[in-house]
């Protein structure tokens, strides 16, 4: 545990599993090096001495073992003799029970297992602290004493899970820089490096930040195809729909773009309805990208970055809802449409949305300063910001 918390060493996971592997000896060991072994293992924290090691394995034989902490929802275990342990010298045994009521809807269940967590956390076992303070945190309410005094002075003595339940966690980059390697994704946001050696140890969240970071950068990253793959083996759904080459290309293909032929191109139904409560009309002599707002798939942000990649070259219009916040759009506009651009009698906001979808076909129409659409976007996928309004430009730039 000294390496783990930094306990007059520098704080370093691996070697902390490094340790905890050779006190485990493959479960004949120290069962509670094997769990400590296993926690690590499961949160991406350290690196392992011996990679091929089984870990539901250990965790099993250590449950088996008698380390009730050891032993959960994915370790099967004598249920009668955990309470009889609980109930008895054995206080770790009662996570051992309350673990098998996670989705229990009954208040005499909940009851019960509050009164073992207490019991728990009272007789020694953090873990059980920790469940009482977070719990009583998810209730704005006060927990117990004990608990809140023990989890402090876990904190205290460096125990990284402690201050987070505290809700004074550890500077991520602080934990990064001892192969906490999920605190480096999150150190990743202001450290590109951190964000790689996040994805390099398998951390899924890293991985596709890095993905869709390579498709957005300008230049393009050449190796985006490689951390899309990557992405993808991991369990990323969103990395395996665009696993594909077409949907890879570098630069504008990434939003399969389709040109409007110039026999077909006729101007957009007119724009005009009212942003942040007053009367508005697209600007006249400007280009513009028109988008619908898609709340379930993207944040107001994604539009407002996308307007300030574009500038004051190109204007951005956004189809929204009444009850949508405009100013969380800025710079971008966020428009609620008039129903007079409706081709029959419309009596909803979002059929008039409907209905200039079905103009545009797609997400997404880029307009030169007639109002002629010059190609149109489908953004199924999601928007790339950077990516996006280079396209942008690029498309308005031809003939």
């Amino acid at each position: 545990m000294i390496y783990e918390r930094g306990d007059g060493l520098p704080r370093d996971y691996t070697k902390a599993n490094q340790i905890h592997q050779r006190l485990c000896a493959d479960g004949t060991g120290d069962l509670v090096a094997c769990r400590r072994l296993v926690v690590n293992y499961s949160r991406h924290r350290g690196e392992l001495e011996d990679p091929r090691v089984d870990v539901m394995k250990l965790l099993t034989l250590a449950c088996q073992g008698g380390d009730w902490l050891s032993c959960g929802s994915y370790v099967q275990f004598d249920e009668a003799a955990a309470l009889t342990a609980c109930e008895s010298d054995q206080p770790a045994a009662c996570l051992a029970i309350n673990s098998t009521h996670f989705m229990s809807q009954s208040g005499t269940v909940e009851s019960e297992d509050a009164e073992r967590r207490e019991r728990a956390c009272r007789r020694g076992i953090l873990e059980a602290c920790m469940e009482i303070v977070t719990y009583a945190g998810h209730a704005d309410e006060a927990p117990l004493d004990e608990a809140a005094e023990a989890v402090t002075a876990a904190c205290d003595r460096g125990d990284a899970d402690a201050c987070a339940v505290l809700g004074k966690p550890i500077d991520p980059a602080e934990l990064c820089r001892a192969n906490d390697f999920e605190a480096c994704a999150i150190a990743g946001a202001s450290d590109p490096g951190a964000l790689a050696k996040a994805c390099d140890h398998d951390v899924l969240e890293a991985c596709e930040s890095l993905a869709f970071a390579a498709r957005d950068a300008d230049p393009p990253d050449p190796r985006v195809v490689e951390y899309f793959e990557h992405a993808c083996k991991l369990g990323s759904s969103e990395a395996c729909r665009q696993n594909k080459p077409k949907d890879l290309e570098i630069g504008c293909g990434a939003y399969l773009p389709a040109r409007v032929p110039g026999a077909s191109r006729r101007s957009l139904p007119r724009l005009s309805g009212t942003v942040g409560g007053s009367a508005w009309s697209a600007a006249k002599d400007q280009p513009f990208l028109v988008l619908k707002y898609e709340p379930q798939k993207r944040s107001p942000d994604v539009y407002a970055r996308l307007a300030q990649a574009l500038g004051n070259d190109v204007a951005v219009y956004v189809l929204v809802g009444t009850s949508a916040d405009a100013t969380e759009f800025a710079p971008a506009l966020a428009v609620v449409l008039d129903p007079a651009l409706a081709e029959e009698p419309l009596t909803t906001e979002t059929s008039v949305m409907s209905q200039l979808t079905r103009r545009l076909r797609v997400g997404a129409a880029v307009a030169d300063a007639t109002g002629v659409p010059r190609a149109l976007f489908a953004t199924e996928w999601g928007i790339v910001p950077a990516t996006m309004a280079r396209c942008a430009r690029a498309i308005l730039a031809e003939p």
